[in-house]
């Protein structure tokens, strides 16, 4: 039934005499009256609202009804609109006539900002409205029809943000490390190593905030192996352990505890980095030290290793010029010391191997004489050289004799220059980039990172000299074995005394003697020695690259070979293996640098809003 059906019969029932209806009729009657007054159907344009008694709209008719009057109003609007954007489009080329006649530039200003405002008179006339206008009256329909559907919204978003908030900071979510060197990361080195492990081990951490990216680590470890277990220890657990360790009374508060069976290994805070005095820089140890933890408490193979004193030609001591080196040595289970031959008054009986670095002296008789004695038992040695003109290692009468025992000597009186360009860093002929022996222990592992050719996969050495090797005849007869690890290419030049020949030339290389020979191979006694014509690949000296001074054992996998070449030596093979770079560079921007940070800083962001205002205004004036 229709609105005026309705109201007809209202009147109708009006006229009637009020003697012929009963008490109940009029009640009927009011109610009816009332119902029709609440239906109001406010329509003046497209936005208009409907509104009516939810008793009312239930009859099919009426709703029939205004669906058809919506619809009719929505096509006139279409029409209109059609309409409104022909009659804009001809009016615009008549503008555009119009404009070209113009030519005084404030006119034409003028004459564009008076058919602005005509053309925001005309669809205001219309009462067509902007996107703006149509997208804030579809959200107030949509979205926001009440003040109390509008709270509701607010607090379901307050409500959502707050439960996704606490279900993150609660969830074991990954995380991504996004360091250069994956500092953050434990290596595939030690994954490979924990998960080989048959012995259970125990990780625990005290003093350290459960956050701490040590922590972290800590919980790597237990999901690389199934025989390591992790603790997070506070005040109110595992007090059997913090009672054992005497943790409450500590000087260093923050530790971690690796145990397995009775053996067991405190590693503190300040075991975790080292601070680099020449440069400045942080090294980080964390994983190292951890690895090496867990490897200590399972392994009774832990070489001593003394360098010699006394005879370098180096100003910094030795702990200074390889500090990087050394704490990665500290770090993968070897227990290192100085010797000074003539105060000890003899090599010590634990002695695995003696590293004589850089020298600028020559032993003296007695000390020569131990360390014959030293090597007739099996001893092993590592020499390194750097360049010299006048005081070469070979003008050293004791130190000739010891290198001859395996009859071979380094010539560190001439430089080797490389020519070839792929052997080369930032195209300098002083840096040689050795080709690596994929057959030798030492390098073998360096060699997998080679194939790869990434950005620190090489090792690089600075104006080396050329290792001397003995002959094949002399190798049998003098029952030596000669593994060259690193050599320069064919493409190489040796310059001494102003004297060139090109050819390829060994840089670094280990010569075994048996001394005396067993029933079984371990019966044999057999002696060591690695030759490398270069100290400094693996120290704290700088060198210039870019405007930036990098230490040398920052470049490549430079520490890596040094590290190996003592495994190899003290038959700590099993743990040969590449570490992860672990030094926390601090970048130093030069003056050009520093200028360009600030411009992108500063500048940009101003030329990018200049831009939009421009571009902004010149839209504005073309409408």
């Amino acid at each position: 039934m229709s609105n005026k059906e309705n109201k007809k019969k209202s009147k109708s029932e009006e006229s009637m005499d009020d003697s012929q209806l009963t008490i109940e009729d009029v009640n009927k009657i009011e109610d009816a009256e009332d119902k029709i007054e609440e239906v109001e159907v406010v329509e003046e344009n497209s936005d208009a609202d409907y509104i009516h008694d939810e008793s009312i709209v239930s009859d099919d008719e009426f709703k029939k009804q205004l669906k058809e009057e919506k619809y009719k109003e929505k096509l006139k609007n279409k029409e209109l609109y059609k309409q409104y954007k022909k009659d804009k489009k001809e009016r615009k080329k008549a503008n555009k006539d119009e404009l070209k006649k113009i030519t005084d530039k404030q006119a034409r200003r003028e004459f564009k900002i008076d058919k602005r405002e005509e053309e925001l008179n005309i669809r205001s006339d219309l009462g067509i409205k902007t996107k703006g206008e149509r997208f804030s009256v579809f959200i107030k329909r949509t979205v926001l029809k009440g003040t109390l559907q509008t709270f509701l919204l607010i607090l379901i978003l307050i409500a959502t943000y707050i439960t996704i908030n606490l279900t993150t900071q609660n969830a074991e979510l990954p995380k991504i490390d996004v360091t250069a060197h994956k500092i953050n990361t434990i290596s595939k080195e030690s994954k490979e190593y924990v998960a080989n492990i048959e012995d259970d081990v125990k990780l625990y951490a005290y003093g350290f905030s459960e956050d701490y990216y040590v922590c972290d680590l800590l919980k790597q470890y237990d999901k690389a192996s199934d025989h390591v277990t992790y603790e997070y220890l506070d005040g109110n657990s595992s007090p059997e352990i913090i009672s054992k360790y005497n943790l409450l009374s500590a000087s260093q508060t923050q530790v971690i505890i690796i145990e397995s069976g009775t053996a067991s290994k405190i590693i503190y805070s300040s075991d975790l980095t080292s601070y680099d005095s020449l440069t400045g820089d942080e090294i980080d140890l964390s994983e190292n030290a951890i690895t090496n933890g867990i490897y200590t408490c399972l392994s009774k193979n832990q070489p001593k290793i003394y360098y010699l004193t006394g005879h370098s030609n180096e100003k910094a001591t030795f702990e200074e010029l390889y500090a990087g080196a050394n704490a990665t040595l500290t770090n993968n289970g070897f227990n290192i010391d100085e010797l000074n031959i003539l105060k000890a008054g003899s090599i010590p009986d634990d002695c695995d191997l003696i590293i004589i670095p850089s020298p600028g002296s020559d032993l003296l008789d007695k000390e020569a004489e131990l360390i014959k004695a030293y090597i007739q038992k099996g001893g092993n040695l590592l020499i390194m050289t750097d360049y010299s003109d006048s005081k070469p290692i070979s003008s050293f009468k004791n130190f000739k004799s010891i290198m001859a025992i395996y009859d071979s000597s380094i010539d560190n009186n001439g430089i080797i220059i490389e020519q070839e360009a792929n052997k080369q860093i930032m195209n300098s002929t002083y840096f040689v980039v050795p080709t690596i022996n994929s057959e030798s222990e030492i390098t073998k592992n360096l060699y997998d990172s080679y194939s790869n050719m990434n950005s620190n996969s090489f090792v690089a050495f600075y104006l080396p000299g050329k290792v001397i090797l003995p002959s094949d005849e002399s190798q049998e007869k003098n029952k030596l074995e000669v593994v060259t690890f690193a050599s320069s290419s064919d493409n190489s030049m040796f310059i001494k005394d102003e004297k060139q020949t090109n050819g390829s030339y060994p840089i670094a290389a280990m010569i075994t003697k048996t001394i005396k020979e067993g029933e079984n191979e371990s019966d044999a006694i057999k002696s060591k020695l690695v030759l490398i014509a270069d100290s400094s690949f693996c120290s704290e000296k700088s060198m210039k690259i870019q405007n930036t001074d990098y230490p040398l054992s920052y470049i490549g996998k430079n520490v890596d070979l040094y590290t190996n070449s003592i495994a190899g030596l003290t038959d700590k093979e099993d743990f040969i293996k590449l570490r992860k770079p672990i030094y926390t560079a601090t970048f130093t921007p030069t003056n050009g640098q520093d200028l360009v940070v600030r411009i992108i800083i500063s500048v940009v962001p101003i030329l990018i809003i200049a831009v939009g205002i421009i571009v902004k205004t010149v839209r504005k004036r073309r409408n």
